[in-house]
């Protein structure tokens, strides 16, 4: 009977035992499936993080390769033309720094020994060359090549104001994968705005114009003005016009007003060689070969450079049409002109049309020609045939006058109006002109060559 009760007691607490296994071994199986589950979902979280981390490196290093290699482009750019002492001209300097961005040199800075030096390589193909590295260690791929990327490249260089350029990139589409071959990201770059932008500020920079124009001898920073224009008292810049001569279109230097080869010099007359350049009151173009501005005015008035200018200032003195000589100026052998405007109020064009000129000259400053010694151009420097019908000199005192009668064949437009300009000059060869391309038929009578006898 006790044996008995034993064995029930034993057979109670193993099915106790059982039951109580039973429920273990279901919550153990349920934790080894439900941590399966949390590795699983903790392995594709941190992938998805990775992914993430990986394009958003993506984005924010494009933006700071664009900052890096846009103001190395700038600055090299900027140096070749301090260096060199010209500006780029085989293509547009936006261009230029294009190129230099995304390949790190360009065909418009070819000679220019400073490029690798200044450039060290930092450009977008070097960029998308170590992020495609670092991709790969990241345990992703990127696609296309890079060739393919750059000529997709939407790049654009252009001015945001005077002190500031801003660079316009995207790339449109490249495909991010695992090494599974899983496409993580397609689409552009940036992902979530329309274009990533690099915007280089050039205060303090060397002033690039600066340097072409002096061929190098001078540099300066670029800087903002301390008063803004047009809150000056006055503008910023003195500006006087005047007849001029040289064989370059600008030229750059100090004022002064002693005579100094470095120097412009400035005065109301010529005070003898030795000036880098001149800016006078009263003279003539053919008094030096070096740069000169003469007859100065502001708003046809004359004045003196004197009256303007200051001791020390820095001046800019600006020549057009160095081809034909000076600026505005067509006869270079010639120290003075005078304009006058012939106006055809008619409804129909005059051309080829001989119209008398008379002219009234009256100076007490400059030597007036006793003899014709005259040419007459157009606006734009075109010859215009003349002939000098009447040429009388007269002076009393210091006075010196001319009362002259000219005929000039020109062509005007109906309703319109043309300006000729008559340069004179005492030094200068006579010159009367010709009548025979001035009238249809002339003859003075005084020889036969064009009549035949008769009879």
């Amino acid at each position: 009977m006790e044996g008995e009760i034993m064995r029930r007691r034993g057979f109670i607490l193993n099915s106790f035992v059982l039951i109580l296994l039973i429920p273990l071994l279901l919550l153990l199986a349920t934790y080894e499936d439900v941590s399966s589950q949390i590795l699983q979902a903790q392995s594709e979280r941190v992938q998805l993080e990775r992914s993430f981390r990986g394009i958003a490196y993506f984005d924010v290093d494009f933006e700071r390769s664009l900052e890096i290699s846009g103001k190395r482009a700038i600055i090299a750019t900027i140096d070749y033309v301090s260096v060199m002492g010209r500006f780029v001209t085989s293509k547009p300097a936006n261009e230029t720094i294009r190129d230099l961005i995304l390949y790190g040199n360009s065909s418009a800075l070819s000679g220019y020994p400073n490029l690798g030096k200044i450039m060290q390589n930092q450009s977008i193909k070097r960029w998308l060359a170590l992020t495609r590295q670092e991709l790969r260690q990241q345990g992703f791929e990127l696609s296309p090549d890079d060739d393919t990327i750059i000529n997709s490249m939407e790049l654009v260089v252009a001015p945001l104001d005077s002190f500031r350029v801003v660079i316009k990139a995207r790339i449109p589409n490249i495909t991010i994968t695992d090494f599974s071959g899983k496409i993580v990201y397609t689409g552009s770059i940036p992902k979530t705005t329309d274009y990533i932008y690099a915007i280089i500020g050039l205060q303090n920079l060397e002033d690039p114009l600066f340097s072409a124009m002096t061929g190098g001898r001078y540099y300066r920073s670029i800087k903002a003005c301390s008063y803004p224009y047009p809150e000056l008292i006055e503008k910023p810049l003195k500006v006087l016009e005047g007849n001029g001569s040289s064989s370059e279109t600008r030229v750059i230097g100090l004022f002064s007003r002693e005579v100094n080869p470095d120097r412009i010099y400035f005065g109301d007359s010529y005070p003898g060689n030795g000036a880098y350049a001149y800016v006078i009151l009263n003279g003539s173009l053919t008094e030096t070969i070096n740069p000169i501005i003469v007859n100065t005015t502001v708003n046809e008035i004359s004045i003196s450079p004197t009256k303007m200018f200051e001791e020390g200032d820095r001046g800019v003195l600006v020549f057009g049409n160095v081809s034909g000589g000076v600026s505005g100026w067509c006869a270079l052998n010639y120290g003075y002109r005078t304009n006058v405007t012939i106006t055809n109020s008619g409804s129909t064009t005059l051309t080829n049309f001989q119209v008398p000129i008379e002219l009234d000259l009256s100076s007490n400053k400059i030597s007036l020609p006793q003899t014709p010694k005259i040419v007459i151009y157009d606006e734009n420097c075109n010859p215009i045939n003349f002939w000098v019908e009447e040429w009388t000199f007269s002076s009393q005192g210091a006075n010196e006058n001319i009362n002259a009668l000219i005929w000039v064949n020109v062509t005007i437009p109906a309703n319109s109006e043309k300006v000729l300009s008559i340069y004179f000059d005492e030094n200068a060869d006579e010159n009367r002109g010709n009548a025979s391309k001035v009238f249809e038929f002339y003859d003075d009578f005084e020889a036969w060559e064009e009549w035949q006898e008769y009879g």
